[in-house]
């Protein structure tokens, strides 16, 4: 396996290509909120060493990309991703991609695949759309400046539930600060997305100890999506994409659901 990266339009994307490409279908693999294409990497070589060309892209103000100015941040909303970042890459394919996301990248690759060819779908401990009806998480949001890092002792029990302490500080010098409007759509379940307009074959998986998206209306939403669903053990939100064995298994899940 090997690793190059590039830009396109101000966004960097790391490219993970397998010793020998056993898979025609490139996947492209959409991070989450205060995250970056960072937290992909054990999944991104997994599928490597499967066969698979993996394309990692940091969004704006994230990661190794472009900042934006900070009026043009602060209204930044989950669906612009799946405007920008995610087409970004995906015109540069002659053929409709995989699409991974996790969290807000869940929901961003899910209304992209509304508009655009898709060859499969899966979404990893996914925001949901308004259309799910999840109860509002009750956290106060300021629309007049970036969302910032929640204190690490709150960041580990939301984002890195069972990651070791010394993992999770690691992980969290690498997290960012967010745009306000995509905390309060990640929240408040604000974005509109109708299931109805996903048409390709999807897989929802849930995380066993997710602090932030609850069991119940998730199963709601891969039932409206017609997706198949399951739980990855041992692991919370973004434990499920860090630690080892639990990413690999989960990856391993995601792989041979994308061979049925």
């Amino acid at each position: 396996m090997a690793t190059e990266t590039y830009r396109v339009n101000g966004v960097a994307v790391t490219k993970y290509m397998p010793a020998t490409q056993k898979q025609k279908t490139p996947v492209v693999m959409v991070h989450g909120g205060n995250h970056a294409g960072w937290c992909w990497e054990t999944w991104a070589q997994f599928f490597a060493e499967a066969g698979y060309e993996v394309h990692v892209p940091d969004w704006y103000n994230h990661g190794a990309s472009d900042a934006l100015l900070d009026e043009e941040f602060l209204h930044r909303s989950i669906a612009d991703v799946a405007k920008k970042e995610i087409p970004y890459i995906t015109e540069r394919f002659d053929q409709p991609p995989i699409l991974i996301g996790h969290s807000m990248g869940g929901l961003a690759a899910a209304l992209y695949a509304t508009t655009a060819p898709v060859e499969r779908l899966a979404m990893v401990a996914t925001v949901m759309p308004q259309s799910a009806h999840p109860d509002p998480i009750p956290l106060p949001v300021d629309m007049n400046k970036p969302y910032p890092l929640f204190p690490f002792e709150q960041a580990k029990q939301i984002f890195f539930t069972k990651s070791s302490e010394a993992d999770a500080r690691r992980y969290y010098e690498r997290l960012s600060v967010e745009s306000p409007q995509a905390v309060y759509e990640a929240t408040h379940w604000s974005v509109e997305l109708d299931p109805a307009d996903v048409t390709v074959p999807t897989l929802v998986m849930a995380t066993e100890f997710d602090q932030l998206i609850p069991h119940e209306p998730l199963k709601r939403y891969a039932e409206m999506l017609h997706a198949d669903y399951i739980q990855a053990s041992g692991v919370g939100h973004s434990d499920v994409l860090l630690k080892s064995p639990e990413a690999e298994t989960a990856a391993q899940q995601v792989i041979d659901w994308l061979a049925k």
